[in-house]
């Protein structure tokens, strides 16, 4: 199955001017279809991958500070299911997220919350977790 949603979040960094990342996607991790990319995010934001992967975001530029505020049409979320941006940007204000903090979105669902605190600790570090469904017709 392939899926275009994780080149949405490309797109979304690059309109903002956030162009100093390289992306490594990895895709069907522990399986003989297991795959690994290096893209710069041009090149993400035109491809497509499975609906099964990781990608890890690694600064290859000086930084430069993006601003928050996603639009929803921007969001590929399965079943439309995402933080509203006024509790994303009420959450992140309440959290008093600085440039040098590290950020943890424990249960981050879409992620959308995760990118927008990048946007806040561009110079820290941000981690989103969360758990995933199975696939079909996988046995545990």
């Amino acid at each position: 199955m392939m899926s275009s949603a994780p080149t949405r979040w490309p797109r979304h960094l690059l309109d903002r001017g956030a162009d100093w990342f390289e992306a490594h996607v990895f895709e069907h991790l522990g399986t003989e279809q297991e795959r690994e990319r290096h893209l710069g995010l041009a090149e993400t934001a035109e491809e497509r991958f499975s609906s099964v992967c990781t990608t890890l975001l690694v600064p290859n530029a000086p930084v430069r500070r993006p601003y928050p505020g996603i639009a929803e049409k921007d969001l590929a979320i399965e079943g439309g299911v995402f933080t509203k941006p006024s509790v994303r940007a009420t959450a992140l204000s309440l959290l008093r997220v600085r440039a040098h903090h590290t950020v943890w979105d424990i249960g981050a669902g879409s992620g959308v919350v995760a990118l927008e605190a990048c946007a806040l600790a561009h110079a820290g570090h941000v981690v989103g977790c969360g758990a995933q469904r199975r696939p079909r017709g996988v046995r545990v």
